[in-house]
């Protein structure tokens, strides 16, 4: 069943995390139902599992979209959703540095994402690299979803923005960055 849902042609907005009110994926379903009518071929996948799972089926259900958003829970390897989709979505009502938007921003997905931590803003440069949205706004969730959806160059620009901007946290980089503080603080 994995593998069907892995090799798809449709569209794909991914999204992943603890199914907790904290993620506020309750806000992202909602915002993509604003939309859902209008991109046919665009499904929803929020990787993960936790105790509001429930509600968020129900919510699902309630906005008939069961065969567009998708829960399959804990996944074994989550790059392959991660490489295979179009859109990443962090709707948070807080984050610190989140690594799973990291991973995405590898893949060079573009990034949709709360203003929900300096982390989070860090990581996509002040919006630089990634379009950033007020926490629980579901219309600027969804009309930034709206833009990205619908136009496959700005899809393409911001991957290539993640990804560019991602690479300052490569190992590659930061180990010299910590060598370096280790030298001054004199820890040896």
């Amino acid at each position: 069943h994995t593998e069907k849902i892995i090799t798809s042609q449709r569209h794909r907005i991914i999204a992943v995390g603890r199914l907790v009110v904290l993620k506020g994926f309750d806000i992202l379903i909602n915002a993509f139902s604003l939309v859902a009518d209008n991109f046919p071929d665009w499904d929803l996948f929020i990787l993960g599992e936790g105790e509001y799972r429930l509600e968020l089926e129900k919510l699902i259900t309630k906005l008939n979209l069961n065969s567009r958003v998708l829960l399959p829970g804990l996944v074994n390897d989550p790059f392959s959703y991660l490489q295979n989709s179009d859109i990443f979505v962090s709707s948070s009502h807080h984050e610190g540095l989140p690594m799973s938007m990291c991973e995405a921003m590898t893949c060079k997905l573009p990034i949709l994402a709360t203003n929900s931590s300096s982390g989070v803003r860090e990581l996509l440069d002040e919006g630089n690299a990634g379009i950033l949205v007020e926490r629980n706004d579901v219309s600027a969730l969804s009309t930034a979803l709206n833009q990205l959806m619908t136009d496959t160059t700005i899809r393409n620009k911001y991957g290539e923005l993640a990804y560019n901007r991602v690479q300052k946290y490569n190992i590659e980089n930061i180990i010299p960055q910590w060598e370096t503080l280790f030298s001054i603080i004199n820890i040896h």
